[in-house]
């Protein structure tokens, strides 16, 4: 079966968000969710990782810049496909942080891409301070035009740096790691720098 998704993500020359994308890879969600535990990590898993990495950026550019364009942002925003998800599921991870850490006002996020749903649900309903360093040009100028037509400029602002070569005397309550940093060469390293910027 991974071949097959293999083969089909292979062939798609174009990963922007239409129909013919969004069902490889809702089959794809609804593949692993069903067979997790059967799956083994292979070259073919690696390249279908590198494949959906791609697709979910290309997806975050649509949305975000949809929602920045629009004639209400705030309300397009909430539209978005998965909004109500990321709403729970970082309401639930900043609770469980405030058992650790009872006054959250700053957060460091390391990688936001163009649509920093994260950055923008913590900013909006707790009222936090979230910087966001990004290595990528195009995601920093496409995020910072949605937070600012999301009035969120004075709570989220953006560095464009690989985090390796990032350094900061601030001291962050928290701070979040984007997925795409697990299984990177660079992991160890990543991980490293973040520990010692506090």
């Amino acid at each position: 079966m991974i071949e097959k998704f293999y083969k089909k993500l292979k062939s798609l020359t174009d990963l922007k968000p239409k129909d013919e994308v969004n069902n490889v890879f809702s089959e794809l969600c609804k593949y692993v969710v069903e067979n997790d535990k059967k799956l083994k990590v292979n070259k073919k898993i690696l390249e279908i990782n590198e494949i959906c990495s791609k697709a979910e950026f290309e997806m975050e550019k649509f949305y975000s810049k949809k929602i920045a364009n629009s004639q209400n942002p705030k309300q397009e925003l909430k539209n978005f496909i998965y909004y109500q998800n990321y709403e729970k599921l970082t309401k639930l991870e900043f609770l469980n942080a405030s058992f650790f850490e009872e006054n959250i006002k700053e957060v460091l996020f390391v990688g936001g891409g163009p649509l920093p749903l994260t950055a923008i649900i913590l900013a909006t309903n707790f009222q936090v301070n979230c910087k966001i360093v990004d290595y990528s040009k195009e995601a920093i100028d496409l995020a910072e035009k949605l937070v600012k037509s999301l009035n969120l400029k004075e709570k989220i602002s953006f560095v464009e740096k690989d985090i390796l070569e990032y350094k900061d005397e601030k001291n962050y309550d928290l701070v979040y790691v984007a997925s795409l940093v697990f299984g990177n060469d660079f992991q160890d390293e990543i991980l490293k720098n973040i520990s010692n910027l506090n």
